[in-house]
């Protein structure tokens, strides 16, 4: 049965922000969970120029923290999100991630009110038949997961919130 989050109205967009492993300048190869973990301890998460959707995210929507890649916890929904607004980057955000990474300066960040990891992590790999945004040729499911941001419905939303044992 799918939970019904009662908060989600028509005005209300549901996202899903990703991260993806990534280099330093050394080369060595940082985890997407611990970018994840370094974002959301600041409660903000980075928006570049070209990252979709940029402009349309707003005050109470909602949004998914997914981690792509390879490393610990990778193809796995790891957090629930609200948002509180949407800011200009400031010199105490220039460096988000820190560590050293090869990034451009992002464009914006998102500040988040409320955060809730999932314990456990919900894995992609068990929703891939029920998600609308995923294509119908299940082999090439990695192809929807390769932007920053993707905005889902309602419907998904919930499928993949109500199957996180966490619910929310």
């Amino acid at each position: 049965m799918i939970y019904k989050l009662e908060h989600l109205d028509k005005l209300t967009n549901q996202y899903i922000f990703i991260v993806n492993d990534v280099e330093d300048v050394s080369g060595r190869r940082i985890d997407a969970r611990l970018l994840a973990k370094r974002r959301l301890s600041r409660s903000c998460w980075p928006l570049y120029a070209n990252t979709n959707h940029r402009l349309a995210i707003k005050k109470g929507d909602i949004g998914l923290i997914y981690l792509a890649g390879k490393g610990e916890l990778a193809q796995n929904f790891f957090a629930h999100t609200t948002i509180k607004e949407v800011v200009a980057v400031s010199k105490e955000y220039a460096d988000l991630d820190g560590l050293n990474v090869l990034s451009t300066p992002p464009a914006s960040l998102v500040l988040f009110e409320t955060i809730d990891l999932l314990e456990p992590v919900t894995p992609i790999k068990i929703l891939l038949d029920h998600l609308s945004f995923i294509p119908q040729n299940r082999m090439k499911w990695g192809a929807a997961m390769q932007t920053g941001c993707r905005k889902i419905n309602k419907e998904d939303y919930e499928y993949i919130i109500s199957s996180s044992v966490a619910g929310i």
